[in-house]
C-alpha cells in the first residue's frame, strides 16, 4: 500500500455517514506461515484500516468483499445483497440487544439485515395465535452471505475467500461489476498472497 492512502466519506441514500478507504493494492512475497496447499490470502489494504467503526470494500479475485472493523474485531462478507443485487454493504450497523448485542448491517434497499460476522440472516420473527400475527422476537437464520477470513498482519490486512461446494444465496451477485459499481473499492484488484 502506498502512503497516500486516505480516508474519504461517502453518504448513500437512506444511509448514514459511513466512511470508505481508499487505497492502492500492491504485490507482495509469500508470507511466512503461509503454505501452498493452505489458504490464498490477498492483501486489501494497510495496517489498522479500517479504523473501528468503519469498512472497506475490494474486489478479490473477482468477488466483492467488504471488510468492518467493529467492536475491535475484524470481519468480512461478500458486499453484494443476497436479495436483489443491491449494495447491500453500504447500510448501517445496527446492534441487536436481544440478541446479545449481535450487529447487523441494513441493506439500504430493502431492509434486510444480516451480521456482519458470518453473514447469517436476522429477523423479527412472527407467530400466529388464534388465527392472528403476533411478534416472536428476534430470530436468526440461515447463512445468506458468504462470510470470509481476515487477518491483520503487521505488512496489511489480507482476505481468503471462502468458497465451498455448498451454495449460499449472495454467490449469484457476488463477482457482478454492474452490481458493485455503487462501491468506492479499497482496492480495486486486490493482490494475491500465496
Amino acid at each position: 500500500m502506498d502512503s497516500e492512502s486516505k480516508s474519504t466519506e461517502e453518504k448513500t441514500e437512506g444511509d448514514v455517514d459511513e466512511k470508505e478507504i481508499k487505497s492502492e493494492g500492491k504485490e507482495s512475497e509469500v508470507k511466512e506461515g503461509d503454505s501452498q496447499s493452505g489458504p490464498k490470502w490477498y492483501q486489501v489494504a494497510d495496517p489498522g484500516q479500517p479504523i473501528e467503526g468503519e469498512r472497506l470494500h475490494a474486489c478479490v479475485d473477482g468477488r466483492y468483499v467488504t471488510v468492518f472493523r467493529n467492536k475491535n474485531i475484524l470481519s468480512c462478507i461478500d458486499s453484494i445483497c443476497h436479495h436483489a443485487g443491491g449494495p447491500f454493504t453500504l447500510g448501517k450497523l445496527q446492534d441487536i440487544e436481544e440478541l446479545g448485542g449481535l450487529t447487523v448491517v441494513l441493506c439500504p434497499w430493502h431492509k434486510f439485515m444480516v451480521s456482519i460476522d458470518g453473514g447469517i440472516k436476522v429477523y423479527k420473527g412472527v407467530d400466529f395465535k388464534n388465527g392472528k400475527p403476533v411478534p416472536a422476537g428476534w430470530k436468526t437464520g440461515k447463512i445468506v452471505q458468504r462470510p470470509h477470513l481476515v487477518d491483520e498482519r503487521p505488512d496489511g490486512l489480507y482476505v481468503s475467500l471462502v468458497i465451498t461446494d455448498e451454495e449460499v444465496s449472495s454467490d449469484k451477485d457476488a463477482c457482478s461489476a454492474l452490481c458493485a459499481k455503487p462501491f468506492s473499492l479499497s482496492n480495486p484488484q486486490a493482490a494475491f498472497i500465496e
